[in-house]
Order: C-alpha cells, then sequence, then structure tokens
C-alpha cells in the first residue's frame, strides 16, 4: 500500500499534526516526522530514507526499521515551508524521485520563483480559504487515491443497535435558550419497578448465604401503578409473564452463587419513556431528547436481561416494531440506562490519547472471557439522584463512573467537556446506552494520572488499563473485533465519525450489518413478481401487484410484465432527479405501454400495478410509492396498506370458519376458500388507489398519481438501508434472520390466518406466500 509523506515547516505544525490524525484515522499508512522519528534517532537519515526511491529488495530490508518507500508526497506551501532550506529539499528529492505530489497552499503569500517552477504539473490545492471543507474533501481524494478503505470485514461482531444521535450541551436540564445544539432533558417518574425473588426454591443453606451477604430484595412486587401480568400484556409478547416467573428462579440462583456478575442488589434506574422531538426558536430547528427514569433494582435488571436474550436470540417480532418512540409499552424491558464513556486528552499534541480497558473476567459483561472495552462502562444509579431539581443528574452519574472505576476525580476533568454522541439500545440485552465523551484538563496526561490511579470498582469491573491514540482507534478494534464489546465498538465509531471517519459506524451500524442481495419467487413454475434495479444512481425494489384480472401480457402474468417494465424504465432516469419527477416517469412507462399495446380503457383490476421503493445516491433520499417495505438502521420504516389489514381480517375470519365447518388445513392450502371470498372486494380496492383518505393506497398503474402519498425520507452517512418486497412479514437488518422469520412463520401459520394475516396463503409446494425481494446497502 503507499505510504505518505507530509512536508511542512514548523510553524505549520498544528495544520500538519490535523492532516497526520485525519489520514491516520482513515487506516492510512503515512510518514510523519514528530511520530516516525524516535527520540535520538538522526532525524536527516530517516526522512533521506523515507523519501528514498527504493528498486530492490535488499534496500527495503534494510530501510524497513526506519521507514517505508513514500510514494505520496504532501507539502504544506506557505511563507514558512517557502523559507524553508529543509522544505525545500524534501520537495525535489520527491520531484526527481517522480512521487505523486499534492500540494496544499496554506496562506496566500506570493509564490517564489523557485516553487513557481516546483508546482509545475502538480496537484495544487488552495487551503485558506474554508480549510476545514478543503481538509475533509482533501482527505477523501487521499484515501481514494491509496485505495485502502473499501471496507472492513466487521459485521458479525456488532450486535442490532439502534441509535438517535445527539449532541448535548446542558447535561443535567436541557438548555432552555437551544442557543448551543442538541440537548438532553432528564426526569424522574412516581413508578417503580421491583421484582420479588422466589425465596421458596431456596434451601435454608442458600438463604443464609443471601442474609450473610446482605444482600436485600424486594419482599413484594411493585410494578408500576399495574400487576406484573398486565405490564406483560401490554408488550403484546404472549408469554412473557411466563418467561419472568422463569428467569427469575435463574437469576437468584446467580445472586446465590455470585456468579455471572450478580454481586451485589442495589438500586438503580429504568428508563420509563424517551420522547425524541424538534422545536423551533430563533429561525432554527434544534433536537431535544426527554428522558424519563423509573426506580427499579439490580435483581429485577437482571431477570428481565436474561428475558431479552431469550427473545432476541429467538427473533422475537417485537424488535422489529421497536423505536425510540413507543418504547412505553414496553417499559418493564428497559431497566437500565448505561454511560459509555470515553475519557480523553485535551492537549494540543501531536495525537490526542484515550484510555481503554480490559474488563475483568469478573465483570458481567465479559461472561468470564476478558473483553476490551472502553474507558469505563457504568450504570445509572440511585447514587445519581440530583435533590435540588429531583431529577437524575448525568453529569453527576459521568463523574461517578470515572472516579470509581478509573479513580479519576471530577477536578481532572474539564469544564464543560462532557459531550453525548448518541443514545441506543443493544438488542440482544435491549439495554440503553449513552455514548459519551469526556476530556481532561489540558495538563493532565493519562499515562501520568489516570494508568497509576486506581478505582473502588477497578478489582471488580476492571483488570487493566493502557493508553491509545485516537488515530490507532480504528485499527485496534479492528484486530481485536472478536474481543471488543460491541457497544465499546459503537460508541468508538460515534466518537470517530466526529472526527471525520464513518468506517466504524458503517461496518457496525446494525447486528449482521452487511450488504446483501436475494430475490425469488413464491414457486418455480411461474416467474417472480418482484425486480431490484441497481445502478450507479439508483437502487430499487419493484413489486408488482399478485394479479386481480385475467390478462397476461407479452406471454407473462401481470405483476412479472409490470416489475421487468419499471426495472427498465429505471435505467433511463437523470441521476440526480427529484421524487415526484422520478415517480411521474415510471408511471408513463406503464401509460405507454397501454398506447403501445392498444389497451387502453381497462377495468381497474386488468390494471398493470406495482409498489416501488427507490433509493437515490446523488440526493441521498429514500422514495415510496407503494407498501414496498424499508429499514433504516434497524427501524422498520414503512407501513401496510389499511385496506390489506382490513381483509386479511376477513380472510382470517372466513379460514377459522371452514376449520370448525370441518374443512383441513391441507385442504384450505390446496383451495383458499378464504382468498376467493376477499377476491370481490379484493378488485374493488382499485377504485381507491392513489386517492387519500382511509383506504386510499399509491401504486404506479399508468393512471393519474396522488402526489401526498409519495413518501421521501433522507439519510445521512453511514446509514445501513434495507429495501425489500412485501413478501417478508417481518424485516430485520439481515437477511438471514429476515429469512428464519419468515420461515417460522411459515411452518406454525402455513395459512397466513394468524401470525401473518394475509389476503393469500402458503399454497402447497410454493416456496412462500408471496414472492420476495431483499437488498441492503450503506449509504456512502
Amino acid at each position: 500500500m503507499p505510504r505518505i509523506f507530509i512536508s511542512y515547516a514548523t510553524h505549520d505544525l498544528n495544520y500538519a499534526a490535523t492532516l497526520y490524525s485525519g489520514l491516520a484515522m482513515r487506516n492510512i499508512d503515512l510518514w510523519f516526522a514528530p511520530v516516525c522519528i524516535k527520540s535520538g534517532e538522526n532525524f536527516v537519515e530517516q526522512i533521506a530514507n523515507a523519501l528514498k526511491d527504493i528498486e530492490d529488495e535488499d534496500d527495503k530490508v534494510r530501510s524497513a526499521e526506519n521507514c517505508k518507500s513514500c510514494d505520496i508526497f504532501i507539502f504544506l506551501l506557505s511563507k514558512y515551508s517557502m523559507d524553508s532550506t529543509w522544505c525545500h529539499t524534501e520537495f525535489t528529492t520527491a520531484k526527481s524521485a517522480n512521487k505523486k505530489i499534492y500540494v496544499l497552499r496554506l496562506d496566500n503569500a506570493p509564490i517564489n520563483e523557485a516553487y513557481s517552477f516546483l508546482i509545475t504539473n502538480t496537484q495544487f490545492i488552495t487551503a485558506y480559504h474554508l480549510p476545514q471543507n478543503v481538509m475533509n474533501d482533501f482527505l477523501d481524494t487521499i484515501e481514494a487515491a491509496v485505495s485502502n478503505n473499501s471496507g472492513i470485514p466487521l459485521h458479525d461482531a456488532m450486535p442490532h443497535i439502534l441509535s438517535c444521535d445527539l449532541k448535548i450541551t446542558d447535561i443535567a436540564d436541557g438548555d432552555p435558550f437551544f442557543k448551543y445544539g442538541s440537548t438532553l432533558k432528564t426526569s424522574l417518574s412516581e413508578y417503580s419497578f421491583f421484582l420479588a425473588p422466589p425465596f421458596e426454591i431456596l434451601t435454608d443453606e442458600q438463604r443464609s448465604l443471601l442474609n450473610s451477604a446482605n444482600k436485600h430484595f424486594a419482599s413484594s412486587e411493585t410494578v408500576f401503578n399495574t400487576s406484573l401480568k398486565a405490564e406483560c400484556e401490554k408488550t403484546g409478547i404472549d408469554d412473557l409473564f411466563d418467561r419472568i416467573q422463569n428467569s427469575k428462579k435463574k437469576v437468584l440462583l446467580d445472586f446465590v452463587n455470585n456468579s455471572n456478575g450478580c454481586y451485589f442488589n442495589n438500586k438503580k434506574y429504568g428508563i420509563c419513556s424517551i420522547n425524541p422531538f424538534l422545536r423551533k426558536e430563533d429561525l432554527r430547528e434544534q433536537g431535544m431528547l426527554s428522558l424519563e427514569f423509573y426506580e427499579t433494582d439490580y435483581y429485577t435488571h437482571r431477570v428481565m436481561k436474561d428475558v431479552c436474550k431469550q427473545l432476541y436470540a429467538e427473533a422475537h417480532p417485537f424488535f422489529s416494531r421497536l423505536t425510540f418512540t413507543n418504547i412505553q409499552p414496553y417499559r418493564i424491558l428497559f431497566t437500565s440506562l448505561g454511560l459509555n464513556i470515553l475519557l480523553f486528552e485535551s492537549n494540543n499534541g501531536i495525537d490526542i490519547a484515550t484510555v481503554l480497558t480490559k474488563r475483568s473476567a469478573n465483570s458481567a459483561e465479559t461472561n468470564k472471557d476478558v473483553a476490551y472495552s472502553l474507558s469505563v462502562i457504568e450504570g445509572v444509579s440511585l447514587s445519581d439522584y440530583d435533590t435540588y431539581n429531583n431529577t437524575v443528574n448525568l453529569k453527576l452519574a459521568v463523574e461517578r463512573g470515572i472516579k470509581e472505576e478509573l479513580g479519576v476525580d471530577e477536578s481532572l476533568l474539564k469544564s464543560d467537556s462532557i459531550e453525548f454522541l448518541s443514545l441506543f439500545a443493544n438488542m440482544p440485552n435491549l439495554e440503553l446506552g449513552l455514548c459519551c465523551a469526556v476530556k481532561l484538563q489540558s495538563d493532565i496526561t493519562i499515562k501520568d494520572y489516570v494508568i497509576p490511579s486506581h478505582g473502588k470498582d477497578e478489582k471488580l469491573e476492571v483488570e487493566d488499563k493502557f493508553v491509545c491514540s485516537v488515530s490507532d482507534l480504528p485499527a485496534f478494534t479492528y484486530k481485536h473485533k472478536d474481543e471488543v464489546l460491541p457497544q465499546a465498538i459503537f460508541t468508538i465509531g460515534k466518537y470517530l465519525q466526529t472526527m471525520g471517519n464513518d468506517l466504524l459506524v458503517q461496518a457496525f451500524g446494525v447486528q449482521g450489518a452487511k450488504e446483501e442481495r436475494f430475490i425469488s419467487g413464491k414457486n418455480t413454475d411461474r416467474p417472480c413478481g418482484d425486480a431490484i434495479f441497481e445502478s450507479d444512481d439508483f437502487i430499487a425494489v419493484i413489486d408488482g401487484a399478485t394479479p386481480k384480472g385475467s390478462l397476461d401480457w407479452d406471454g407473462l402474468p401481470a405483476d412479472t410484465f409490470v416489475a421487468q417494465l419499471l426495472k427498465s424504465a429505471m435505467a433511463n432516469l437523470p441521476s440526480n432527479v427529484a421524487a415526484t419527477q422520478a415517480i411521474t416517469i415510471l408511471n408513463e412507462a406503464i401509460a405507454k405501454c397501454y398506447a403501445d399495446t392498444g389497451r387502453t380503457n381497462l377495468p381497474p383490476e386488468e390494471l398493470l400495478q406495482a409498489s416501488i421503493v427507490i433509493y437515490s445516491r446523488a440526493r441521498k433520499e429514500i422514495w415510496s410509492y407503494g407498501d414496498c417495505k424499508y429499514m433504516i438502521n434497524g427501524t422498520l420504516r414503512s407501513q401496510n396498506k389499511s385496506m390489506d389489514e382490513l381483509l386479511s381480517k376477513m380472510r382470517s375470519l372466513y379460514l377459522q370458519s371452514e376449520l370448525l365447518l370441518g374443512k383441513t388445513q391441507s385442504e384450505l392450502m390446496e383451495n383458499d376458500t378464504g382468498r376467493q371470498f376477499i377476491l370481490p372486494l379484493l378488485k374493488r380496492q382499485t377504485l381507491f388507489m392513489n386517492t387519500p383518505g382511509q383506504y386510499g393506497y399509491p401504486v404506479l398503474s399508468g393512471e393519474k398519481l396522488c402526489e401526498k402519498l409519495l413518501k421521501v425520507i433522507h439519510l445521512k452517512l453511514g446509514d445501513h438501508v434495507v429495501l425489500s418486497s412485501d413478501g417478508y412479514p417481518e424485516l430485520y437488518p439481515s437477511l438471514e434472520q429476515s429469512e428464519y422469520r419468515l420461515k417460522k412463520i411459515l411452518r406454525d401459520d402455513p395459512l397466513c390466518m394468524k401470525t401473518n394475516m394475509s389476503t393469500k396463503c402458503l399454497k402447497r409446494g410454493n416456496l412462500s406466500y408471496d414472492d420476495r425481494s431483499y437488498i441492503s446497502f450503506f449509504v456512502r
């Protein structure tokens, strides 16, 4: 891989250091004098070796201990570098060795005669105008030139993460004037949730062990203002109550045996509700996130954590429904808020450092395997209660966590340096976390002040701690990808994103997040009615509607024909076309087909009909017209037609009555009388296509469109996106999980009248109840 040499005058060191850090964080191999030349080494010889044009293997070996040959030369041009004899020597050496040269002009000083000649035929970039924009663009240019960052295959290390990005300035009470950006506000509800352990399963000796260890548990259950059964029913998880009862026994024995991190049963906080919303102030929109807490304890948390692990392992459909705005019905599952903290130096050196830790084998997160982690992972507890404001003070929680685990007093922290980057849910445990970055005072170093310190929880939580430079974080995470805690990977990624590096965010957006493509017909006897389109400009999933009429088109069923027709039309869309114009062009392609075939004035049920969801690379937008599905960072954003939901229930009712009258499941799979029952209404529903209102729905049919029904969703870099047809009753961030759920649903409910109510069933011999297509990708 090409190495990069940075040449600069001493006066321009700060800009050179920023450039070095930006390149290093993109995992680019480079040579930079303050980093590569060790104390006591001959810097003239080292620089000469770095610029040497190496021609044979022996030379490579001889110089390997010093510096590899640099193929790209970056020169910071300023009045200071033009006056530097050494800079001139470096430039002429690079020029004579035919290096690839980039020149960044840092000021508007007149270019002297010597450099006017040297910079001829070189890439010349003015960097003193909008310097940060120039820096970001230049880093992208260099990254593309070395071509070493096409992607890191880290996907399998990360669990399903549901996240909401933040930039919080006032941690305890929010920012009432919205002057500085997004804010976080906390409040404490009047509710509490405590599970009572089943002490009756213990022997007298086990009870004595608990009592002697002074482990106090709730003697009776407190479940908000209702009962445990009532709260379980709110979630819609049918067997949740029974799961909790079983886990209560298992976790109680963990406390008896001091196993799996169950040592103390202190009180803590869970999350009662999350309210992310927008508010306008001073002609700007500022994000604000409100967290409402409730009181619980560690025993209750561990029970619910065990239950959530079971649900996730079974790919329970609950996870596909979850968003941050609808957790209230599921509040018994959210018994923890974890602070995931990176502690940094704040000096103006070449590359700031952070402290990372190895988790103790006693720590609950490691499952007895030592794992790499952040500076601190700490749960919010009753110690963080703010008596003055009657709320949970997250600033106190951060300071307490750093002190308890690292032994670093809050007086060593830089004032107002606590910054939250993202709220996330770690789905396998259903634990909420906040990504947090904190800086030390400028004269405090990690090596001298943090490493020697010892926190009171260190033996319990932390086995070892070590310094890692920010530029080394991506490489470190990759090297130890199977050993780094998932929430640590996500937090590191979110911090690096603020520094201009999206690599880890792209790789670790959600569990199993990768770029996948799959399409299949519901059987092998007829062509597929779905289509996937991919080009340099667009990605699209097209779902031809199941024919309600009897016409075929050029020897193909209507759904297959229209899907292929629209796929061909997608190739002709202008790259920067807007959503409305694109949908209009595609719809007109169907109208033209009617005219070309002489099939005009068709009854509604004979019209070609299709749903489509499109991703525009140029605009970084999703356009949805119809009932195709789309998921962003693990959150399903699309909805089904209300008409289909109603007709599916009617079909379910009819089929269940058929079973009561003596029909068998096998007979109904051969002859779906429920489908026949609703078929007249399926034909009549076409009267509502492209109309607003309760039963209106969008569909491309060559007829008049309804612009109000077009959905446009804006995306950001690093987002993980899934597009699919409605052949997946439940959509997940990975194809494997989506397929797993589909197979389980069809096995348990082949008539599609219970778990997955549909307007059609799995016919005997078919692969599924509908054609299906699936494509996932990252926004780049």
